[in-house]
């Protein structure tokens, strides 16, 4: 039993991954060993972090709610905060990559087995924060641009805009807006109606505040949309809390598979910036995609359709749980 008062899993208590066929039995077998090990997904975070991984408990757990193979990263820092030593993790990483192999034809390159610096972290940004509060006393101001984004005028959950509506138009500048409250714009989820807001996270007792959908009626902070020459857009959080904040794609934004959540705004981070796609089939509205990784898609968890569910960035679907409505 180690310092936190956690049993130090042994081998004994780890599947074989030899003899697994495929992804769905990959994930049940990465389930088995965490029961095995009798570890909660916030006990698999601190063992983690002591060996020098980042393992957040919403991600491990987001990826064995699933039945598809979690990232080669991400498996390898799992077995080894189950108490697997190098073989063990090496055994699990290539028992995975020859999964990937043989379902898309290609292996995963082992360049790509390395977490990216700098999750989000709600920390920093409450720190950083203090700082934002003084330079608004010495008579900063955050100006802000606010986006015209000719969206339909219903207000109610999209379920009758599937007959191909016209694409929505690119996002245009508005230059007469100013000020952080110009830009405050009410962001909706397509398929049920509820808006962008922050809340503890779901299904796991992280301790997070992640990005999420929630009661129009309550859902906040506030969210500004703050517009970049080169087109890309970050998603400023107005937080009475907090301080100002920046929506933050976790582990650099590069990968699938990951949440959003509040961090403090830095220049030239590409996981603090978004583009917005503009759709109008199954709705008329936006596909979000991080700027480290356009190919994916922002949406709900699992396509669920409850308060307080987050978002994930995620491969892209069509369906729409991955539109939203900006008004």
């Amino acid at each position: 039993m180690n310092s936190a008062g956690e049993e130090a899993p042994g081998p004994q208590d780890r599947p074989d991954p030899k003899n697994i066929d495929d992804a769905v039995a990959f994930v049940a077998a990465l389930r088995r060993m965490r029961v095995r090990a009798g570890l909660s997904f916030r006990a698999l975070e601190r063992r983690a972090g002591r060996a020098g991984d980042v393992l957040p408990s919403s991600t491990i757990n987001a990826a064995l709610s699933r039945d598809k193979l979690p990232r080669a990263d991400l498996v390898a820092a799992f077995v080894r905060a189950c108490g697997g030593d190098e073989p063990t993790i090496e055994t699990w990483v290539a028992a995975r990559n020859d999964l990937a192999a043989r379902s898309e034809g290609s292996p995963e390159p082992a360049a790509e087995a390395e977490f990216v610096p700098k999750p989000t972290g709600r920390a920093k940004w409450r720190r950083a924060a203090v700082i934002a509060v003084a330079a608004v006393a010495a008579g900063a101001a955050i100006i802000a641009l606010s986006l015209t984004f000719g969206q339909p005028e219903s207000h109610e959950p999209v379920a009758a805009q599937r007959q191909a509506p016209p694409a929505t138009p690119t996002p245009q500048l508005d230059e007469k807006a100013a000020g952080p409250l110009a830009s405050v714009q009410r962001i909706r989820l397509a398929h049920t109606g509820l808006c962008l807001g922050e809340g503890p996270e779901k299904f796991t007792a992280s301790g997070r505040d992640v990005l999420g959908q929630h009661d129009c009626a309550s859902a906040g902070p506030p969210v500004g949309v703050e517009a970049d020459p080169d087109g890309s857009f970050r998603l400023l959080l107005h937080s009475p809390e907090n301080g100002p904040g920046c929506v933050t794609t976790d582990y650099g934004g590069s990968d699938a598979e990951v949440l959003l959540a509040g961090h403090e705004c830095e220049d030239g981070r590409p996981d603090q910036r978004y583009t917005f796609e503009p759709v109008g089939s199954p709705a008329n509205g936006y596909r979000i995609h991080s700027v480290p990784a356009p190919k994916w898609c922002i949406g709900v968890f699992q396509h669920r359709t409850e308060p307080g569910v987050q978002l994930i960035q995620d491969r892209c679907d069509g369906s729409l749980a991955q539109i939203f409505l900006v008004e």
